[in-house]
């Protein structure tokens, strides 16, 4: 297998400057160094732009800064993306309130992406959400998506992948 090909939501990026919040920069901090040594492959959406860009200035300059530092394939959101946004609200995977989370599955299942990083553990990183968009992504897409926080990653699934998608 090749390198993972990963998305991160906004919140893995804006943990990067959480000292509040220590284990998840922690863990936000030694995945940057992993992409940077290139051992994944990076994909961003519109999504993540915007909701950074609602960040204060001082933020988001910190955050843009981030983010320039790493090697990434930004996903243009297309109207198909949009749609299957709006499935997974119609579905009841995630609450009609939930659009931009929505669009981020939506954005990592068009982009052909293994993972989806997120410390969002209410609305997306989670077994249950996780396990339905992993249906939808092999039904409808032919391959697999898992939602995870940067920390499982990091501690052992990259070193599993067979492993994990041989029980599916």
């Amino acid at each position: 297998m090749g390198t993972p090909r990963i998305y991160l939501d906004t919140s893995v990026i804006s943990h990067l400057d959480q000292p509040e919040k220590p284990i998840q920069q922690e863990y936000s901090l030694r995945l940057w160094d992993a992409i940077i040594a290139g051992e994944y492959e990076v994909w961003l959406s519109d999504v993540v732009y915007d909701e950074v860009n609602e960040c204060s200035p001082e933020k988001r300059k910190r955050l843009n800064n981030f983010i320039d530092r790493i090697k990434h394939t930004d996903f243009i959101l297309t109207p198909e993306t949009e749609a299957l946004a709006r499935h997974i609200i119609d579905i009841k995977i995630l609450p009609s309130r939930c659009e931009d989370d929505s669009m981020h599955i939506a954005a990592a299942i068009m982009a052909n992406c293994e993972f989806l990083l997120s410390w969002n553990l209410k609305h997306l990183a989670n077994i249950t959400t996780s396990e339905k968009v992993r249906l939808i992504a092999i039904e409808e897409f032919k391959h697999e998506l898992a939602i995870i926080e940067p920390s499982y990653l990091l501690e052992g699934v990259n070193n599993e992948r067979e492993n994990f998608t041989a029980k599916t």
